[in-house]
């Protein structure tokens, strides 16, 4: 059907941004056109630390691993909630 279709496309897309954003990162000396795609890309790979995640978490490194695991199933709880609370009447 269409929906599996562009849910398909979707997801490989996502796949392909990420990955992309994964080889931005390797240390090679990249030319400068790329260097924005390569900082643009680096949100798809979800690199909490690089939204300032220690700035939050503080320099106690088991606050900061505790922090980094609940991070997206808070998030996940979030979206839950707020749809939950979209269907109220």
């Amino acid at each position: 059907s269409t929906l599996v279709s562009t849910t398909c496309a979707i997801g490989m897309m996502v796949n392909m941004l990420q990955s992309l954003g994964i080889i931005g990162t390797m240390t090679v000396g990249w030319p400068v056109d790329l260097k924005g795609m390569w900082s643009f890309l680096q949100v798809f790979t979800f690199d909490i630390d690089g939204f300032a995640f220690a700035c939050i978490a503080g320099e106690n490194p088991v606050a900061r691993y505790i922090g980094l695991v609940l991070f997206f199933p808070a998030g996940l709880l979030w979206l839950s909630l707020c749809g939950a609370l979209s269907k109220v009447k």
